[in-house]
């Protein structure tokens, strides 16, 4: 998708640790992510099949943060799924940025932090520390 390394690059240049936690078989999230060229920029892939759980079930984010220093209190879940990702994120009890890129329409009544539709308004957001100002 346009933007995603160029995002990718700019959060390792910024120090945040990049990790992945994908409702998927790991040799298939691993192919893919060798295909696009991006797999070198994560820390930790973690899949439903390693944790023997999909996103939204709380065992999968318990496997995942298991694997990982990063708490839940550090953490800022980015995702297009609003019923994995962002009710995940949610019932799990930290923040989240539902990626919006297809324009759909919030059913599920769920509060991500922020909701952006292109990579670039992450960036702004990371630019931000976080904070909408723009």
């Amino acid at each position: 998708m346009p933007g995603v390394e160029d995002t990718l690059k700019f959060a390792k240049k910024q120090g945040y640790k990049l990790t992945i936690l994908s409702n998927g078989e790991k040799f298939m999230q691993n192919h893919r992510l060798e295909l696009a060229g991006v797999k070198k920029y994560f820390d930790l892939i973690v899949t439903s099949e390693e944790a023997h759980y999909s996103k939204p079930n709380p065992h999968a984010f318990d496997y995942f943060f298991s694997r990982t220093e990063i708490g839940p209190t550090e953490t800022v879940f980015f995702g297009d799924g609003l019923q994995s990702d962002i009710l995940g994120a949610e019932k799990y009890g930290f923040d989240s940025i539902w990626y919006n890129h297809r324009h759909r329409k919030n059913t599920l009544h769920l509060h991500p932090k922020f909701v952006v539709e292109t990579y670039p308004e992450l960036v702004k957001l990371m630019q931000n520390d976080f904070q909408k100002k723009y």
